[in-house]
């Protein structure tokens, strides 16, 4: 028996699969739901106009432009252990949807956890400063 762990594609083949990159890319640190076959269909189901691709080129561009201004710090200190950088998360208001920026995974969690609550953030601020 095999000591390489399964996975259980959700795509339409619902196959159970290897768990490596040889059935399923990878996403920042951890592999695809979808196994690369079901992708692949869905993929080629989509029709792309030009316009669609221009707007998506322009905004990897934005989004080029806001992980060289993202806030948190931290992030680039984070390392996969292949030595890439880790990803950064989306950040965004769960009330409006509006995107705010670029955030550490471990950041963008603490807001979601925190429910973006100032006052429990600035009562967990003195906490911390206070001790």
């Amino acid at each position: 028996m095999s000591d390489i762990p399964q996975k259980r594609c959700i795509g339409p083949c619902g196959q159970l699969l290897p768990a490596t990159t040889e059935f399923f890319r990878r996403v920042r640190d951890r592999l695809r739901s979808s196994c690369k076959e079901c992708e692949r269909a869905y993929d080629h189901g989509r029709i792309r106009s030009p316009e669609a691709k221009e707007r998506r080129r322009q905004q990897q561009k934005n989004w080029d432009r806001r992980r060289e201004e993202h806030i948190c710090k931290k992030a680039e200190t984070i390392r996969l252990k292949s030595g890439e950088p880790r990803a950064l998360a989306i950040d965004h208001c769960h009330k409006t949807g509006k995107v705010r920026g670029l955030l550490c995974q471990a950041c963008n969690t603490a807001l979601g956890l925190l429910e973006d609550d100032i006052e429990r953030i600035q009562m967990l601020l003195a906490y911390l400063q206070a001790s």
